[in-house]
């Protein structure tokens, strides 16, 4: 591949001395243009960051909430219009929230009956209302993330800190499906530090007040804000002024009275916020006489649950316990609650001295840290904390990973909201059993090992050395932020004449990129970085905690099981009649063994497959299934060396293998004790090798042929369908063969040609046609093992093709083979009833993933076909994504008997290796591609967990089945 060099070769004389007269005007018209075009990005790309973020969460809106949550909040909107505001706390009524979102749920309740008088609060309208009210609030934080971003660092990192909070799986998960309203109080509270960072400092304390009125701990960011407040506004005008003064803050006060006139005008206004708030609900502070104190509300809000951990992840679920009384002795005579509220105190201590020692370099980025670590420490450390409560962290975490300029946070805001996610769906999971994972509940470790994260991310934010996370540079001058006298000092530092380094050779583009160096395909070749190995094997670990759990529900044999499960079972038992044409199983007709038959219609290794799994794990639903969760995780993996051998770029390999694992098809077949898992996996790594051949030597083909031969086998071994990628390898090998004999037999031919013909000629046959052939003959051998004869063997193949070509028969689910990258017509496996509830498992595709495989195999053919000539390894890559995308569906057009969505199973990895493909290439246009990625990356991800139920026979109520079901083609 030839080298592109960059426009950044060193000048001419001529250009130098032009440089040298106009280099500085040059250079501040390039920034100028440079912050022109960033904001312009900014106002065009915010947009559609907030819209698809808020549109994700309208959709998850419509799948039900936690029930307790949102029973309790429709139980309090029924109050708030039957009753006064004044009579709403009552001693035998239940309210443990301040007034601050009452005023909002009084608002949405009294305008919600006005179209519904009779007040139907358990209707989907007025859960959608209740929804609204967060997902209004998440698109308010995004908006303020960027005006706060780009004002301390840049429009882009504006536009990132949005984007990571925006599509937050845990900030969708909240307010989507949760329903929660944790977002309000955020929302307020960052608008409070736009405020205050914009130097509106008597608007600041009144919008930061009414966030503490709906959520207390709030009240914590007080006296940071009023200590940027001394710092800014009233230490410049003391003898601490040289020490008070930073170049990054907002314009400061002109003199002594301006700046005491904002705070006193501060407090006033944070007053009033509190009595227009509090008073209506008779609540009020000394010496108003009201019902009740401001004191009381707290007390009991505080006290209603004293316990260590209220299913939080804190310090006090690995140190004492879950739901334990938090007044028993902890440590040195004091009670568990007592040690929490030290360990704040002493956190906010050091929070505190922190700050004033940043403020003067660092200035109000340290107050966002200073913000970050408070809320990190006021979930980690006082005890009676709910799970939700963490949530205040992430936004401040969003803006802290986007405006530190190396990526040394955005781990860490990936842990933080992997902790967050985990305890949110733990505690939705235990009371609304969603995907019914009991066995978490049965141990801690899951817990503690998030909980103890959790304190090691506090301990991480509390020591985080700022001047080389923070750095008082971050790229240049921001409006607002005028660049400080060390980034001056440093730019008049510069020599007026410096070495220009040599171009270097453009990014590697997708398939652009030159393949591993060794081209003879070997495990070498694929695992050259330790990271080659970690990354799938983690990928496999996900799969298989996505596949294991629930894997036994249902306890019977579903769909195609009656026959592949049950005759793999048969062959761990040990009976012959299990694998010939002209013998009956036993008639049974009670659960799970119910319609089963012998099934000899495909070759035996798939249910040899599963009948190890019999033999481990006994005859039952985990044993029927396992050895199929076991070849679909292993399955992710192969998926991601292939994406890594034909583009070589791992991020490409990654978003394949992370793709693939939340295709409902493909989840669906790892759980089902039937053959195709096996077919996939084999047909994946037989291309995989092909792959090796396509781009080795041609004098060294010998190993990528035997390996290539080797897989082909064992799928032809477990299924006839493999036959058709099968016959295109063979095809696509002896054209190479015929090339090489023409190019041996010129008058003068090269001795590579020679040498490469005698290679071809040998391995060929062998490795496509003999190996095979003996393979698929050795799956056999427990057959012959048995008794059955050669014989026998020839007229299983001969019945076995009979079958194939005879069959008529009809089925409710069966489709034609252009509907299935349509995801038209799924195929339903399981179906019952549990009183009211339905429990179904549906073979179906994720459809933002399905609806996506045909333009994006397009897109890809026509980039590959058209830089195939240029590009090493472009022709080998179009080669195999057509095999493996075309080669086993579109045969299919010509089959006579009837098909079903699940035998598009092979192509769906060369789906998804084209989608990443296509993502890969958005991601390089800027902002705008690298939103669109997100996007899309995270509507897969929630049409998984969306569709999750109907893959893995959760019960669900009707509505939410029939919410399930967008087509009407899918019943």
């Amino acid at each position: 591949m030839g080298t592109t060099h960059l426009p950044n070769a060193r000048p001419g004389a001529a250009a130098r001395a032009r440089a040298g007269a106009g280099g500085a005007n040059g250079a501040t018209t390039g920034r100028r243009l440079g912050a022109t075009l960033e904001a312009r990005l900014g106002t065009r790309a915010l947009p559609v960051i907030v819209l698809a973020g808020f549109a994700l969460r309208l959709v998850l809106s419509l799948g039900g909430g936690l029930d307790i949550d949102l029973d309790t909040m429709r139980a309090w909107a029924l109050r708030l219009v039957s009753v006064p505001l004044g009579d709403f706390y009552a001693p035998d009524y239940f309210v443990d929230h301040l007034p601050g979102d009452l005023w909002i749920l009084w608002g949405l309740a009294n305008l919600y009956q006005l179209f519904s008088p009779e007040m139907r609060v358990d209707a989907l309208p007025f859960l959608l209302l209740l929804k609204l009210v967060p997902a209004i609030a998440d698109a308010g934080i995004g908006l303020l993330l960027y005006l706060i971003g780009r004002r301390l660092a840049s429009p882009r990192a504006g536009l990132l800190a949005a984007s990571l909070f925006t599509f937050n799986p845990g900030s969708l998960f909240l307010t989507g499906v949760w329903g929660q309203w944790d977002s309000v109080s955020a929302c307020a509270a960052l608008a409070a530090l736009w405020l205050l960072l914009r130097g509106n400092t008597e608007w600041a304390f009144p919008v930061l007040t009414y966030a503490a009125l709906i959520k207390p701990p709030f009240a914590a960011l007080v006296p940071l804000f009023a200590l940027v407040f001394l710092l800014r506004h009233v230490l410049p005008h003391t003898r601490w002024a040289a020490w008070s003064e930073q170049p990054h803050s907002a314009a400061r006060s002109t003199d002594r009275g301006d700046a005491l006139l904002r705070g006193v005008i501060a407090v006033v206004g944070s007053a009033l916020v509190v009595l227009a708030i509090l008073f209506p609900f008779n609540i009020g502070v000394p010496p108003f006489p009201t019902r009740w104190t401001i004191a009381e509300r707290l007390d009991f809000a505080l006290n209603v649950y004293p316990n260590t951990t209220l299913n939080a992840f804190t310090l006090w679920w690995p140190a004492v316990g879950n739901w334990k009384p938090d007044d028993q002795t902890f440590l040195l005579g004091l009670s568990a609650r007592t040690c929490g509220v030290l360990l704040v105190g002493a956190a906010y201590v050091v929070i505190m001295a922190r700050l004033v020692h940043a403020w003067r370099r660092f200035g109000d980025r340290a107050l966002v840290w200073a913000c970050l670590a408070t809320a990190i420490a006021l979930f980690v450390l006082p005890t009676a904390m709910h799970e939700r409560y963490l949530f205040p962290a992430l936004p401040f975490a969003a803006l802290l990973a986007a405006i530190v300029p190396r990526p040394r946070l955005l781990p860490f805001y990936a842990l933080l909201s992997l902790t967050f996610f985990l305890n949110l769906y733990y505690v939705y999971d235990y009371y609304e059993e969603a995907l019914g994972l009991q066995f978490l509940y049965d141990s801690n470790l899951v817990p503690v090992a998030a909980s103890l994260l959790n304190v090691g991310l506090l301990l991480y934010v509390l020591g985080l050395a700022l001047p080389a996370a923070i750095p008082a540079s971050l790229g240049g001058s921001v409006a607002g932020s005028p660049a400080g006298p060390n980034v001056v000092a440093a730019s008049r530092a510069r020599p007026a004449t410096r070495a220009v380094a040599p171009a270097a050779p453009r990014r590697a583009r997708g398939i652009d990129a030159v393949a591993p160096a060794e081209d003879e395909l070997g495990w070498r070749a694929l695992t050259r970085s330790r990271a080659d190995i970690a990354i799938p094997v983690v990928l496999a670990l996900i799969a298989l905690a996505l596949y294991l759990p629930r894997i036994g529900t249902p306890d019977q044999y579903v769909y195609d099981e009656v026959y592949h499960a049950y005759t793999g079972a048969q062959y761990a038992a040990g009976n012959a009649d299990a694998y010939v044409w002209y013998t009956s199983a036993p008639p049974d007709t009670e659960p799970p063994i119910q319609g089963v038959a012998y099934e000899w219609t495909h070759p035996p290794l798939g249910k040899l497959f599963i009948a190890v799994g019999v033999l481990l794990f006994g005859d039952g639903p985990v044993g029927w299934r396992v050895a199929c969760a076991l070849f679909g995780a292993i399955g992710v993996a192969v998926a991601y060396w292939l994406g890594l051998r034909i583009t070589a770029r791992r991020s490409i390999a990654i978003l394949a293998g992370g793709l693939l694992l939340v295709d409902g098809l493909y989840f669906v077949q790892s759980r089902t004790g039937m053959v195709d898992i096996f077919v996939l996996v084999f047909t994946l790594s037989a291309l995989l090798a092909f792959h090796g051949f396509l781009t080795a030597p041609a004098t060294a083909v010998r190993r990528p042929l035997l390996y290539t031969g080797l897989f082909m086998g064992l799928a032809l071994a477990t299924k006839w369908n493999a036959v058709y990628a099968s016959g295109l390898i063979g095809l696509i090998a002896l054209w190479r063969l015929y090339h090489y004999w023409q190019a041996s037999g010129r008058r003068r031919p090269r001795p590579d040609d020679v040498t490469a013909f005698r290679e071809h000629l040998v391995w060929v046959p062998a490795a496509l046609i003999v190996l095979p052939l003996a393979v698929y003959v050795l799956s056999y051998l427990p057959f012959f093992l048995e008794g059955h004869s050669w014989g026998d063997f020839r007229e299983v193949q001969r019945q076995m093709w009979y079958y194939h070509t005879h069959l008529v028969a009809e089925h409710d689910y069966a489709s034609s083979w252009w509907e299935w990258p349509l995801n038209l017509r799924p195929v339903w496996y399981h179906g019952a009833y549990d009183g009211d509830l339905r429990i179904n498992t549906y073979a179906s595709g994720n459809p933002i993933l399905f609806w996506a495989f045909l333009p994006a195999v397009a897109w890809v053919t026509w980039r590959w076909w058209r830089d195939r000539t240029r590009e090493r390894g472009a022709q080998a890559a179009l080669l195999i994504l057509l095999i493996g995308f075309f080669g086993p569906w579109l045969p299919w057009a010509f089959s006579p008997r009837m098909a079903f969505a699940y035998h598009f199973l092979p192509s769906v990895p060369f789906g998804v290796l084209a989608v990443a493909v296509v993502l890969a290439d958005l991601w390089r246009r800027r902002e705008f591609g690298k939103v669109a990625v997100v996007g899309y990356v995270a509507a897969a991800v929630l049409a998984f967990a969306f569709f999750y139920p109907i893959y893995s026979s959760v019960p669900l109520s009707s509505s939410d089945f029939d919410a399930r079901v967008w087509l009407e083609s899918w019943r």
